[in-house]
């Protein structure tokens, strides 16, 4: 009897482990989608409004760092990011989604990677600490920092 209670204890576990790691999957399989919308408006240097199945979505760029507001290069940045994506529909590959229930996304408008974009021409840098796996970004940086682009054009310009 006491085997058997046992066995039935160990069972449950595992079932509620397996439960746990497939839930923990689902989750993240919904965080990384890909979606198109219409872009509404740009926020900031590295945040849009877009208009997903007739609902506004705050989409945050992933991947990169853009100067902030009231810091060297935020206008530049902001303009940067509304002449490559104003009145345009995107793609939106997303990647994560942040605790403000922000969703942080690749953006990308006529087949361009948006994000590697301002990253390329110096607007924005790749985020170091993120950007795991996406050795693209740190490889555009490294050429747009060597062409004195944008943030880049003075050593004493850095990520804020």
């Amino acid at each position: 009897m006491q085997k058997a209670t046992q066995l039935l204890s160990i069972s449950i576990l595992i079932s509620i482990v397996i439960i746990i790691v497939t839930f923990d999957e689902w989750s993240n399989f919904h965080k990384k989608q890909i979606t198109q919308g219409d872009v509404a408006g740009v926020i900031d240097s590295n945040t849009l409004k877009v208009i997903v199945a007739g609902k506004y979505e705050i989409i945050r760029l992933a991947y990169i760092h853009c100067p902030e507001e009231d810091q060297a290069d935020e206008a530049a940045a902001v303009a940067a990011l509304r002449n490559a994506v104003e009145d345009k529909s995107v793609r939106l590959n997303i990647v994560d989604i942040d605790e403000d229930e922000k969703k942080i996304a690749e953006v990308y408008a006529n087949d361009i990677n948006i994000n590697l974009h301002l990253i390329r021409t110096g607007m924005c840098y790749a985020d170091r600490k993120n950007v795991e796996g996406k050795g693209e970004y740190l490889e555009v940086e490294d050429l747009a920092q060597k062409e004195g682009l944008g943030v880049h054009r003075s050593p004493e310009i850095t990520p804020g």
